[in-house]
C-alpha cells in the first residue's frame, strides 16, 4: 500500500523528514535575522525554547568575539607596548629592591597586560554570555509582564523561553564587532534594533511598547543610578541644611 502511494506522488508515511544540517541550519537562522529579523520572529515556533536560542547567542557572540580579536591583535602590540613601559616608567621600587621581587611583579603585570589583551577575554566569553543572556531574558520578562497586553496564547507568549530568544537571537548581531574600532557601536545598536523587533512580533505590541520591553534592563538601570544620584545629592543638601 505504502509503495503504492509513492508511486501516486505521495510520500511514504513510514518515511522520516531530512534533518537539517546543523551547521547549515545555523547559518540559515543567522542569515534570516539579519536579513528579514521581522519574519524570523513571526514565524519562530512557540514556545521558542531556552536552549536553542541561548546556544545561537553564545556560538555567536564568541564567533564575534574571535573576530574582533583579530583586528585587536594590531592594537594589542601598540598598548600593550606603552603600558608595559608606564608599568616600568612608575615602579621605581625596581631601582631599589635588591632581592629581585620589583622585576617578579613587574613580570607578573607584563602577563596581566598580555592576558588582558589575549585571549582571555575569547575563553571567558561563553560563560559571560550565558550569564548576560539569562540575566537580560530576567528583565525583559519582566518588562512584557509589566506592558504587554493580555490574549488568549499570553502565556505561551510571555513565558520566559520567549524572552530568552528575543535576547538570544538578537545577538545575531554581535557579529558586526569584527568591524574596527566602531564595531562595538554598530553591533549595539542593531542588537537592540532587533530585540525591538522580536518583542513586537512576539508581544504583538506597538513598536513604542516594543522598545521598553526590549530596552527594560538598560532603562532600569539607569533609573537605579538616576535614583541613587538624587539619592546621594538630597542627602548632602539635607546636611548642609541643617549645619
Amino acid at each position: 500500500m505504502s509503495h503504492d502511494l509513492e508511486t501516486a506522488g505521495y510520500e511514504s508515511v513510514n518515511r522520516k523528514p531530512k534533518s537539517l544540517n546543523p551547521v547549515l541550519s545555523y547559518f540559515l537562522t543567522l542569515k534570516k535575522i539579519l536579513t528579514r529579523p521581522t519574519l524570523f520572529f513571526k514565524e519562530l515556533k512557540r514556545p521558542p525554547g531556552v536552549v536553542g536560542p541561548l546556544f545561537f547567542g553564545i556560538v555567536t557572540n564568541w564567533f564575534a568575539t574571535a573576530l574582533e580579536y583579530t583586528w585587536f591583535t594590531g592594537l594589542r602590540g601598540f598598548f600593550g607596548t606603552r603600558l608595559t613601559e608606564i608599568f616600568r616608567a612608575l615602579d621605581k621600587s625596581s631601582e631599589i629592591d635588591s632581592s629581585g621581587q620589583a622585576s617578579a611583579l613587574l613580570a607578573m603585570r607584563e602577563k596581566v597586560v598580555d592576558w588582558m589583551f589575549g585571549v582571555g577575554s575569547i575563553l571567558i566569553d561563553p560563560f559571560k554570555t550565558c550569564a548576560q543572556i539569562l540575566a537580560l531574558s530576567f528583565f525583559v520578562w519582566v518588562g512584557a509582564r509589566i506592558f504587554a497586553k493580555i490574549s488568549v496564547d499570553s502565556e505561551e507568549r510571555l513565558s520566559y523561553e520567549s524572552a530568552v530568544s528575543i535576547v538570544g537571537y538578537s545577538m545575531a548581531a554581535s557579529l558586526f564587532k569584527g568591524v574596527p574600532i566602531v564595531g562595538g557601536l554598530i553591533a549595539g545598536i542593531f542588537i537592540a534594533s532587533i530585540a525591538i523587533i522580536g518583542a513586537r512580533e512576539t508581544y504583538r505590541v506597538s513598536s513604542g511598547r516594543a522598545v521598553v520591553i526590549a530596552l527594560f534592563p538598560t532603562l532600569l538601570f539607569w533609573a537605579v543610578i538616576l535614583a541613587v544620584i538624587l539619592v546621594f545629592f538630597s542627602a548632602i543638601v539635607m546636611l548642609f541644611t541643617h549645619l
